[in-house]
């Protein structure tokens, strides 16, 4: 009953989860929808949407949702608004948060060698200085990130607050004016 007429091949899931069909700024108008018409009170939901921000971040591609949920459900925050706002990092904007992280990194662990990217990555064998450089890398963009993703956070955390709260505000109102609304009408005998 619920399913598509036309089952979707897997490369067309891949190029749906890179490029949504319906584009990115409906998308994204979708998803603050969704944050907005959540049940619970406005701290709540832009503590879960901060916290997904913050998630994205972090150089841990594939566990940005988990770590998002973990914090919403330690500190309280809302677990879909943590997930909702994981979005802030996608195709788009991951290649700046990288860069972001591990050039403030860098500047952080005041090692300016590392500053500038390997010019052609080197496709042999991996070995056990590949893998020392590596570390040092994500190291390296997760000490740029981590404060880049707080500062990132706290400043988006009032603005959703706000918003939330004059939605569901207005949304009382409408509901209240329509109960009324309803009353007042007369009834048949």
């Amino acid at each position: 009953m619920f399913k598509r007429r036309k089952i979707r091949s897997w490369m067309q899931l891949l190029r749906e989860a890179v490029w949504p069909s319906m584009g990115w700024s409906r998308a994204v108008k979708y998803a603050w929808i969704r944050v907005q018409r959540l049940a619970a009170s406005p701290h709540a939901i832009a503590l879960g949407v901060s916290f997904g921000i913050f998630a994205s971040f972090t150089p841990f591609m594939g566990i940005h949702i988990l770590l998002a949920i973990v914090l919403a459900y330690l500190l309280s925050g809302n677990i879909l608004a943590a997930a909702l706002g994981t979005m802030f990092g996608n195709p788009l904007t991951f290649p700046l948060i990288w860069m972001a992280g591990y050039q403030f990194g860098a500047f952080l662990l005041g090692d300016y060698s590392m500053a500038a990217p390997p010019s052609q990555p080197d496709m042999a064998p991996f070995s056990a200085d590949q893998f020392e450089h590596s570390r040092s890398v994500i190291l390296t963009m997760m000490v740029g990130g981590l404060p880049l993703g707080l500062i990132s956070a706290v400043s988006c955390y009032f603005p959703v607050r706000m918003t939330v709260t004059g939605f569901q505000a207005a949304r009382r109102q409408r509901l209240a004016r329509g109960s009324r609304n309803r009353g007042t009408q007369r009834q048949p005998v």
